[in-house]
């Protein structure tokens, strides 16, 4: 397979030669090249920007490029000082390059942004964390959530309805099916709404919990975790209150990253 060999003397080119290898053309460089001198390099390279160093022909370095105007794309941290190249460091990653200052600078208002909606996200994982009740560990995402309003529904209905049917849809929609003799007491005891209310509340109904496991509840103890599980996250939306307008009246990004939340 050959190859193209380059003759350059300093950092010009001055000859190319197809060859089928390097060392053939070195050790014979003249029948390759007529005019080649001593002072010449032969190599299978080939160098945009050469220039020699210690000797040696290598390609320009990035900055070397720069400084000699053949590069004009500066990066952001980068500008020119006296024809020399200057990289100045990042701060943190909520710094922004001003090309017209050569400066970093804090985009103070947009990182409050930021961090407000990370605590955001920090405030609906509370809300929807699982939730244990007795060492029996419920789950708690938004799917979940439509299973307890059912149960709260039924016994709604029991302490407001006057129709024994839709108290009698409402449980057979939630357990599939009732008690020997329920429809006759639901009857009895329709105007008596406390009475109403606690037979309600002690009909029993299974629950899949978090892992995968079925056990009985009753339809208050349901009801209890449900109101449980509100007041909890009615707890995390107040410190999220708390933290976000910290967040926001943050005056410095050593204030704002002082602020904490898990």
């Amino acid at each position: 397979m050959t190859s193209i060999i380059n003759f350059y003397k300093g950092p010009e080119l001055k000859y190319s030669v197809y060859s089928n290898s390097l060392e053939d053309v070195k050790k014979d460089p003249r029948s390759y090249y007529p005019e080649y001198t001593e002072d010449m390099y032969i190599t299978d390279h080939f160098f945009q920007h050469p220039i020699i160093k210690n000797n040696e022909l290598i390609e320009m370095t990035r900055e070397e490029k720069i400084e000699r105007g053949l590069e004009t794309n500066l990066e952001n941290g980068e500008y020119l000082k006296n024809k020399k190249l200057i990289k100045v460091q990042q701060p943190s990653e909520y710094h922004f390059w001003n090309k017209e200052t050569n400066k970093w600078e804090l985009d103070l208002e947009g990182l409050k942004h930021i961090t407000r909606r990370k605590f955001r996200q920090v405030l609906l994982n509370k809300i929807y964390a699982d939730f244990d009740y007795n060492g029996k560990i419920f789950q708690m995402g938004e799917a979940d959530e439509k299973n307890f309003l059912r149960v709260k529904s039924a016994i709604d209905i029991a302490t407001t309805s006057n129709d024994p049917k839709a108290i009698i849809d409402a449980v057979k929609f939630l357990k599939g099916d009732v008690p020997e003799g329920f429809e006759e007491k639901i009857k009895a005891i329709i105007k008596d709404k406390v009475t109403l209310s606690e037979v309600i509340q002690n009909l029993k109904i299974n629950w899949r919990l978090k892992d995968n496991s079925v056990d009985s509840f009753t339809f208050g103890e349901i009801n209890h975790i449900y109101l449980l599980w509100i007041l909890r996250g009615t707890a995390a939306q107040e410190e999220y209150t708390v933290v976000a307008t910290k967040t926001m009246e943050a005056k410095s990004l050593k204030e704002l990253e002082s602020i904490e939340w898990e």
